[in-house]
């Protein structure tokens, strides 16, 4: 659950202003993924559909290198 933390996501991702969407960058700075307009919102909205599916406004996902290990399905309830 990251809501109240959500301002300070994006203000930090805004910190690299060489690398993310400012409408100031000269048309001649090659295009990148996290460089168009849509970038940051794209963050939001994935952070508002992780957080729908475990009941927040906002959540952060994660990947894992390798699989949980459990002794039994129901040690996840």
């Amino acid at each position: 659950d990251v809501t109240g933390f959500m301002d300070t996501k994006i203000e930090s991702c805004l910190a690299y202003k060489t690398q993310f969407y400012n409408e100031a960058t000269p048309d001649n700075e090659p295009a990148i993924v996290i460089s168009g307009k849509q970038f940051i919102e794209s963050i939001k909205y994935r952070s508002y559909d992780l957080g729908r599916i475990i009941g927040v406004q906002y959540a952060e996902g994660f990947t894992l290198e390798r699989f949980v290990a459990v002794n039994s399905i129901s040690d996840l309830i």
